[in-house]
């Protein structure tokens, strides 16, 4: 298909969303109209006797404010009936001060004018008899000829037509925007298999609105373990890993409070890049927790040199306490910051993370750690990536070299909406 083909075809669908959104809101505003009542409107008076003050604005006023109180609505339901119900009526009665002074102007709104007459004359009555002197009966409230306010199903009908066609405008300017990239071209709806890796990492990164950013963990992993076993980045990954943290804002004072690390694909070692962050992250002063979620696939303890049980698995399941499942870390070289961890754990067949008492773990680190770093399951493998996700304030998506177009499409997909901020394209 050619570029002007596509750009005809995202034409006409923007006009289709702008009709359609316009039809329903006429729609919408008709059936609105109809069963939209008109109002009425009836007015009694109330005479406040002048002191040797006079009557002034702030003494109106106080009486006023009475007017409207429980006190009185409850009295002006004993004089209506049950008919009128003083005390529903309440919303619709309003007393104020009249404009020339030594007045109280009592207004009933109602859906029938004899009930606006009735509420207005019994909130009237009843005022005067809770007050008492220097209170007095006025003018009494006549039922009105003409609704005050009567907006017929025509006039809902257009108001439903423009509300539905600025909606419908502005949906189609939002799918037009998102249908271009940054350059300014329209990205492939998908990935295809014959695109370069760089090429579809980079429209993964795009649809995700997220920075793209190579890592090369080097040969000996994301993270390793020297003979006293401290763990330290591999100095072939030293750069990379503080540019992610950087691009994460991992090492700021104000940056993201949890972040979870997740995998698209197959060879994306995202627990090590989760603790080779977490490492960066504690260097800068950061309290830092790395928490292991992906319980199928439990690999944290192994590589931190840490027991690999009680772990978060226990805790979920009621059998250990936080202070049981946490872990202290090592950073070499000796006197760096370290950081704490929680394992996954020895899980049995379908254990997972996604539940209120996860959710509740997650609130109370929140309010111990400065940083939480989850290293969440592989996207494609475990509905717990996006639980896990959906509770961080940001995401880092790791693809490994042998990524597929195929996986990638599907991530992407899965992980639209997701707050993702960096995807790590491993080497």
């Amino acid at each position: 298909m050619t570029a002007a083909a596509e750009a005809g075809g995202s034409a006409a669908g923007g006009w289709r969303i702008v009709l359609a959104m316009a039809l329903v809101g006429t729609l919408l505003g008709f059936g609105f109209g109809i069963a939209d009542q008109p109002r009425w409107r009836a007015t009694a008076s109330v005479a406040v006797e002048s002191d040797s003050q006079g009557s002034d604005e702030a003494r109106l006023e106080r009486f006023a404010q009475r007017g409207e109180s429980e006190q009185v609505a409850t009295a002006a339901a004993g004089m209506l009936g049950d008919d009128v119900p003083g005390a529903d009526l309440l919303a619709d009665i309003s007393v104020r001060p009249a404009a020339p002074g030594g007045f109280l102007i009592v207004t009933a709104d109602a859906d029938a004018p004899d009930v606006a007459a009735a509420a207005a004359d019994g909130f009237q009555r009843a005022l005067v008899e809770v007050e008492g002197d220097p209170l007095a009966l006025g003018k009494a409230a006549t039922i009105p000829s003409e609704p005050y306010e009567d907006r017929s199903a025509a006039l809902w009908a257009g108001i439903g037509f423009l509300a539905g066609l600025a909606a419908g405008l502005l949906a189609a300017g939002l799918l037009a925007l998102g249908g271009r990239r940054r350059g300014g071209s329209a990205p492939p709806t998908s990935l295809r298999a014959e695109d370069d890796l760089d090429d579809f990492l980079a429209v993964f990164a795009d649809r995700l609105g997220a920075r793209l950013a190579a890592y090369d963990p080097g040969p000996g992993g994301s993270i390793v373990r020297n003979g006293d076993g401290a763990v330290a980045i591999p100095a072939r990954a030293v750069a990379d890993v503080g540019m992610l943290a950087d691009r994460l804002r991992l090492r700021a004072a104000g940056g993201p409070g949890s972040l979870a690390v997740t995998a698209a694909g197959e060879d994306a070692d995202a627990a090590g890049v989760a603790a080779a962050l977490a490492v960066a992250a504690a260097g800068a002063g950061r309290n830092v927790l790395l928490v292991e979620t992906d319980l199928a696939a439990a690999a944290l303890a192994a590589a931190l040199g840490v027991a690999p049980s009680p772990g978060l698995v226990d805790y979920l399941g009621g059998d250990a306490a936080p202070r049981d499942v946490l872990r202290a870390v090592v950073v070499a070289p000796s006197g760096s910051a370290g950081f704490a961890c929680v394992p996954a754990g020895v899980a049995t067949g379908g254990a997972s993370v996604a539940g209120p008492r996860f959710e509740g773990l997650v609130g109370r680190l929140a309010r111990v750690y400065d940083l939480v770093i989850y290293i969440a399951p592989p996207v494609l493998d475990s509905s717990d990536a996006d639980a896990v996700a959906g509770l961080t304030e940001a995401v880092a998506v790791v693809a490994g070299p042998g990524v597929g177009a195929d996986e990638l499409d599907e991530a992407a997909g899965l992980l639209e909406g997701a707050r993702v901020a960096v995807v790590a394209a491993s080497r």
